[in-house]
């Protein structure tokens, strides 16, 4: 489940800023805001099966998959145009900046969720450890802080 690990950063990266600044967004700031937020949404569902809280639910999976999915790739990107850094987008410019890794990551994220989407009826039989892996924009080092 390595890529449900690195699913989960990526998205969890994305969506924590987003959903503290989503209060007065308008626009393209607040359409990119609430895709960041269903996934941010996904990952809450799921986080308690993958710390073993929960039983296992694939078709739960699947569906926080599809939502990775749906707003990732050119979804994603195409909801961060040059100079939509209004207030209240917590956007670094690091994103305009460094494009090429931010489009990278973005589509990395999506390729994941679709893998995940299929492999979700194999459970966690083979995950190990704890959720590890790269932020797109929610640790340190990251393009949205």
């Amino acid at each position: 489940m390595k890529l449900l690990n690195i699913t989960t950063c990526l998205v969890a990266g994305l969506s924590g800023a987003a959903v503290l600044a989503h209060s007065g967004a308008t626009g393209i700031v607040k359409e990119r805001m609430e895709g960041m937020k269903a996934m941010g949404n996904a990952v809450e569902a799921v986080t308690p099966m993958m710390r073993g809280e929960e039983a296992f639910d694939a078709e739960r999976l699947r569906e926080a998959a599809r939502t990775f999915a749906a707003h990732s790739g050119e979804e994603i990107t195409s909801r961060f145009p040059e100079g939509s850094t209004e207030a209240p987008s917590e956007a670094k410019d690091e994103i305009w900046e460094d494009w090429d890794r931010f489009a990278a990551l973005a589509e990395q994220l999506k390729i994941s969720a679709e893998g995940l989407e299929q492999a979700a009826e194999n459970g966690l039989s083979r995950a190990g450890g704890h959720m590890s892996g790269e932020s797109m924009m929610g640790d340190a080092g990251s393009m949205m802080g």
